[in-house]
């Protein structure tokens, strides 16, 4: 929880910001995240995990990857 702004207001402002709208974006949420709410991330980042929902090293280890699959898309 952020004091003044929710996340999906933070995604918002980050890719309104054109030195920030590029940065990849990995959400980790301890809260469960309903449908809509999923719908409203599309877009705005590469991935959400589920706090605690995977070992320390898978985790590293997906978040690489998806970071990897970006940057592999967009040819940087």
């Amino acid at each position: 929880m952020m004091p003044g702004i929710d996340g999906f207001g933070l995604f918002e402002e980050l890719k309104l910001d054109p030195r920030t709208r590029d940065i990849p974006v990995v959400v980790v949420s301890a809260k469960d995240i309903s449908p809509d709410e999923r719908k409203r991330l599309n877009g705005h980042i590469e991935v959400l995990y589920q706090k605690g929902s995977l070992s320390t090293r898978k985790f590293v280890d997906q978040v690489i990857q998806a970071i990897a699959d970006r940057c592999g898309e967009q040819g940087e």
